[in-house]
């Protein structure tokens, strides 16, 4: 090892430089893989259950979690009516109805919608973590490559 301060110095913007282009290449690849991973959990959840029933399943979730709360945190006993559409399977015809928040979280076809998403949802989140949660090989630590190019075995 020499003691050139001229080593010294430019090892270490090597260095630096090395980590900063690792970081963006890391950055890049995560970037695609979060993409990938939200793209194949709503695939999967669109392929389970039919896009009324996940709107249905979702306003049950806004009426229950957020709707309600706020209405009991501001004070207000009944807020406005929701409009909603359901496609009838026999004769083919939308229906329209309208609900307040309340009557959507006692209906049972909400609650039957918000029970099939969640469980949909729980089935596509490990679709999608299986699916890209093991696309990438083990690497080396950044910390060994760095001891290795400080004893000059990495050219």
């Amino acid at each position: 090892m020499s003691l050139d301060a001229r080593n010294m110095t430019q090892g270490g913007q090597v260095i630096k430089y090395m980590v900063a282009m690792f970081m963006q290449i890391a950055n890049i690849v995560a970037f695609w893989v979060i993409i990938a991973t939200v793209m194949v959990f709503f695939a999967t959840i669109a392929f389970q259950i039919p896009l009324e029933k996940m709107i249905h399943g979702l306003a049950y979730w806004a009426m229950d979690k957020l709707v309600i709360p706020l209405q009991e945190a501001i004070g207000t006993s009944e807020g406005g009516t929701f409009t909603f559409h359901w496609l009838n399977p026999r004769t083919g015809q939308v229906v329209e109805f309208e609900k307040t928040a309340r009557e959507v979280r006692l209906d049972r076809y909400f609650i039957y919608c918000y029970v099939l998403l969640k469980e949909a949802a729980f089935w596509a989140w490990g679709v999608a973590s299986f699916t890209f949660g093991h696309l990438e090989k083990p690497k080396p630590s950044l910390i060994l490559l760095i001891k290795l190019s400080e004893a000059g075995l990495l050219s």
